[in-house]
């Protein structure tokens, strides 16, 4: 726990500039509206009232309503939930298989380690999201079928940079040393290499998180994502897509929280990889 604690303090606020604390504190706060809205404003997001159709932000409704009369601010704050939620799941399984399999290979060799790389090779042959529209398409929309959709393509990169950086420090002498004093593969995996790879993971999950939020939009809106009365961003905007002239708050509120968080994500994670980087920041360099 102290050599992950060690590893992780570049991630501390006190680290970051400024613009990065703001997209730090506004992915915060997204994400407690994430908790908190199916408790606070389920009924509201779900409740029609054909007579208030397509009404315009209003004192009594904050950005209107949909097609249905329903509130756009009670469904973008629930989309909140559903849109951050399915991202953040996809990004965890992704992270998790993706590093297991990069760490066991790199530290392994051998086939596994050629076996894991012809693997990857094989799923990058494939555009990623027309690759998680084929799997949605047959897997059929929900919420679980987005995140292994989702999933499938997006354990690549953490295999290909955890497979990268663990053959890096196996080779170092101290993992030589533990290996001499008898440590196992396991040991030697989650004790001595995970640590030392865990910093590069996190910002590739970091930045990961904002495409994961425009694929299960993407699905979302074309019908292939979270199925309704769930308010996803994306299902929200292909609703909206109709009545862009006569009622453009149906389509702008999910659009604006899509274009934030997604912004405020990758500005977070730029922060985090010049954190990891210091040459990066003394040529000037932007980071990719």
């Amino acid at each position: 726990m102290t050599k992950l604690l060690v590893r992780l303090r570049p991630f501390g606020a006190a680290h970051l500039p400024a613009g990065a604390r703001v997209a730090a504190v506004f992915l915060l706060l997204a994400l407690a509206v994430a908790c908190i809205a199916p408790f606070a404003v389920r009924d509201a997001a779900t409740s029609l009232d054909l007579s208030a159709r397509l009404a315009p932000p209003t004192t009594g409704s904050l950005l209107g309503t949909d097609e249905l009369g329903r509130s756009v601010a009670s469904r973008l704050l629930l989309g909140t939930s559903v849109s951050l939620g399915v991202a953040a799941a996809a990004v965890a399984l992704s992270f998790v298989l993706g590093s297991f399999l990069g760490l066991v290979a790199g530290e392994r060799g051998g086939f596994l380690d050629a076996a894991t790389g012809r693997l990857v090779d094989l799923t990058l042959a494939f555009p990623g999201l027309l690759l998680a529209v084929a799997l949605a398409a047959v897997l059929g929309p929900s919420a679980r079928n987005t995140v292994l959709a989702l999933a499938v393509t997006g354990w690549v990169p953490y295999a290909r940079l955890a497979r990268s950086e663990a053959r890096r420090v196996a080779s170092l002498d101290f993992v030589a040393a533990a290996r001499a004093f008898g440590a196992g593969s396991l040991r030697i995996t989650f004790v001595h290499l995970l640590p030392n790879v865990l910093a590069p993971l996190v910002v590739q999950a970091t930045l990961h998180l904002a495409g994961a939020i425009l694929a299960e939009s993407a699905l979302s809106f074309l019908g292939l994502g979270v199925p309704p009365p769930a308010p996803s961003w994306g299902a929200m905007l292909a609703g909206g897509r109709a009545h862009v002239l006569d009622a453009p708050h149906v389509v702008l509120a999910p659009a604006f929280a899509i274009l934030a968080v997604v912004l405020a994500t990758n500005v977070l994670g730029d922060a985090l990889v010049d954190r990891l980087d210091p040459a990066r920041r003394t040529r000037g360099v932007a980071p990719a």
